[in-house]
This record gives C-alpha cells, sequence and structure tokens, in this order.
C-alpha cells in the first residue's frame, strides 16, 4: 500500500473552524462517516499537497478564490462552486493570494462513499457550479 503523504500550509484566521470527528466501528464498517469538517478563512500562504489519504473530500466556495489540481488538471474555484476529489489521488488546492478564499468543507469516508464518488463523477470534472 502506498504511503500517506501531505505538505500543507494551514494558514486561515482565527475565527475559521476545524472539527476532528471520532466515527464508531459500526459507522466505519456499515455507513459513510465524518472524519473532519470545517469552515476557513483562508490567509496568503494557505495551500494542501497530499496523496494516499482514505478519505473524500467535498469544498463549496463561499467567496474568494481558489485553485485546485487533480488528475493532471488544473480549476479555478469560484464562488458557488463545489469539489468532490478521491483524497486517494495526488491533490494539490490553494487560495489565490489577492482574492483570498472562504470555504466550507468535509471529509468523509466509509463502505457507500466509492459508490457516492464515482456517480458524481460521472460527468468527468471534480468541480460544478450550484446554484
Amino acid at each position: 500500500m502506498a504511503t500517506f503523504k501531505e505538505r500543507a500550509s494551514y494558514d486561515w484566521t482565527e475565527d475559521s473552524i476545524r472539527i476532528m470527528a471520532t466515527p464508531s466501528a459500526i459507522a466505519k464498517n456499515t455507513f459513510f462517516y465524518v472524519q473532519e469538517i470545517g469552515s476557513f478563512q483562508t490567509k496568503p500562504n494557505y495551500f494542501t499537497e497530499r496523496e494516499h489519504l482514505p478519505s473524500y473530500l467535498i469544498v463549496f466556495t463561499q467567496g474568494g478564490k481558489g485553485y485546485l489540481t487533480y488528475e493532471n488538471k488544473k480549476y479555478t474555484l469560484l464562488p458557488n462552486q463545489i469539489f468532490f476529489i478521491d483524497c486517494m489521488n495526488y491533490h494539490y488546492y490553494e487560495t489565490d493570494k489577492n482574492d483570498l478564499w472562504d470555504i466550507l468543507w468535509v471529509h468523509f469516508n466509509g463502505p457507500v462513499s466509492q459508490g457516492y464518488y464515482q456517480y458524481f463523477n460521472r460527468h468527468g470534472s471534480p468541480v460544478v457550479s450550484v446554484s
């Protein structure tokens, strides 16, 4: 099995929120479950680069601008857009230095999570706009 790799700058404001969950064994083996959830108002040096994390990630852009590199493609993330990725794959995301990113996010996993991801991914892009 590949080794988890992460490099990050957790550069966010003091009023940002990060909650780590401790799911039960039943949840881990039966359902999908939240691993972490939060709301970040980023500062200029915010970024995350990782791979081989057994998790799925959904990020919603509330304001500002961010950038995602995933499956060898680069995406600009604008307000009212989400991305949904499999964190086992290499990914890199960061804030725009001049238009700081304001995001809501959730990491989750579980036996049914891959099915949700595959269903979402059928249109071929990890990024979609929502109204």
